[in-house]
């Protein structure tokens, strides 16, 4: 599972870089108000307190600025990766370009062993996510700090990408439910030192 999680990185490294030379496909985004908007879109969890939790993390990424950065494929999981030897290969562009979040891609294929491989990947959520940050703080432009805000974000897009859609509802909690943990205690959910 891991050596999957890794080959599954090095594709998207592959992918990100093919994107990132299309100067069409590149610009800049303002991760915090980027999440401060989700935040507001996110109905069913203002009684929990999300903005409140949330703002921290905004002033973090607003702290940022914008940041150059490129589309992201927006479901990048291991249900669209066709995988074999010595290659994986990529499918479904449905959501290609609808972000531009860093980290987006790489928190998507972290959670998408645990949640869509029905209990048969022995790894749990966190360490996937710990895999996948990691891989992706190593290239060194992105700050340890920025993490919480960045998963935060991931979680409410793919929450609301799953919003009136009913063979989703299941997923919707879930994801609901990842967002709890992460506002409770960002240790449960991620390494962040």
């Amino acid at each position: 599972w891991l050596t999957l999680l890794h080959r599954g990185l090095q594709a998207l490294d592959r992918l990100q870089a093919a994107i990132a030379a299309v100067p069409e496909w590149t610009g800049t985004v303002p991760p915090g108000r980027e999440l401060r908007a989700l935040v507001h879109r996110c109905r069913e969890l203002h009684d929990a307190g999300l903005a409140p939790k949330a703002t921290p993390w905004i002033d973090t990424l607003d702290c940022l600025g914008p940041l150059f950065t490129s589309y992201r494929h927006g479901d990048f999981s291991v249900n669209n990766l066709l995988i074999a030897e010595p290659n994986i290969g990529i499918i479904d562009f449905d959501e290609f370009g609808e972000t531009m979040m860093p980290l987006h891609d790489e928190v998507g294929l972290a959670l998408s062993l645990p949640l869509s491989q029905e209990g048969v990947c022995p790894l749990s959520a966190r360490e996937c996510l710990e895999v996948c940050v990691t891989h992706a703080l190593g290239r060194g432009t992105l700050s340890v700090e920025a993490v919480p805000g960045l998963v935060l974000h991931h979680l409410l897009w793919r929450i609301e990408r799953c919003r009136g859609v009913a063979t989703r509802d299941r997923l919707r909690a879930t994801l609901v439910r990842y967002v709890g943990e992460l506002l409770a205690n960002p240790d449960a959910l991620l390494v962040t030192r």
